[in-house]
């Protein structure tokens, strides 16, 4: 089974108590593991990412500036709490399979108050859309959001 390539049978059966899976979840199962066990934690994806974006940031300052003011507008509360603006971009991450956005996304939705259970729907939707990559992707979303929703969400 390559990561990416696995169909709702296989997810529905992975989400299945392990009494009830089919060899094919134990197969799901197994790529889920591999590919969270292969990724780093996210606050070193975070951390990763400081030293590189700082030396754009100095490049390309007022891009920058924009950006962030983009940022701010776009999560702040409105007709939307900025938790569910944060779990739409975290979804949006895992479409695209960008371990730096998932990682920022997840530590702010985190921050905003979202819960697992939202979390978890929000990825839910990204599956539902975006099928059997969402299924890897999401499960890395999930852990990222997990890390940062754990004792020390000031990271």
């Amino acid at each position: 089974v390559v990561p990416g390539s696995l169909d709702f049978t296989a997810v529905q059966n992975y989400l299945q108590p392990p009494e009830q899976q089919t060899d094919v979840a134990h197969v799901v199962r197994g790529v889920i593991e591999a590919e969270a066990g292969a990724i780093k934690h996210y606050t070193e994806i975070i951390d990763d990412l400081k030293g590189p974006t700082r030396e754009l940031y100095g490049a390309s300052t007022d891009v920058w500036r924009g950006f962030g003011a983009l940022h701010k507008a776009a999560v702040a509360d409105g007709a939307l709490p900025g938790k569910v603006k944060e779990l739409m971009a975290l979804v949006i991450g895992i479409v695209h399979g960008c371990d730096g956005c998932i990682a920022s996304h997840a530590r702010g939705a985190a921050k905003a108050g979202a819960t697992e259970e939202e979390a978890a729907e929000a990825i839910a939707v990204s599956i539902m859309m975006h099928g059997g990559p969402a299924t890897v992707y999401g499960a890395r979303a999930f852990s990222a959001f997990t890390e940062f929703a754990g004792p020390s969400v000031d990271s």
